[in-house]
C-alpha cells in the first residue's frame, strides 16, 4: 500500500490522503488485495501457492476495490 500511496503522493498530498481514507474505511479490501501480492510474489520466487481458487476469487473480488480507489482519487482530482 505504501507504494501505490507514494504514487499518489507525486501528484500531491490530497491524492495520498484522499487513497488513505478510502483504505481506513475498507481494510479487508487491503488485506485481500495483500493477498493477491503476497501469493504472486511466492509464486514468482518459486514457492508454493497455498491459496484455492475460490481463494484467488474471494482475493480478486475484494482487493480489486484498492486499485478502484486508486483509479477514483486520481481521476476526480485530475479530470
Amino acid at each position: 500500500m505504501s507504494e501505490i500511496s507514494g504514487l499518489l503522493g507525486l501528484f500531491g498530498s490530497r491524492y495520498k490522503e484522499e487513497f488513505t481514507e478510502k483504505l481506513t474505511n475498507n481494510g479487508q479490501a487491503v488485506n485481500m488485495y495483500m493477498s493477491i501480492v503476497t501469493n504472486r510474489n511466492n509464486v514468482a520466487h518459486g514457492k508454493d501457492c497455498t491459496a484455492t481458487f475460490s481463494d484467488v476469487r474471494d482475493y480478486y473480488e475484494n482487493g480489486h476495490l484498492v486499485l478502484d480507489y486508486f483509479r477514483q482519487v486520481l481521476f476526480q482530482r485530475t479530470g
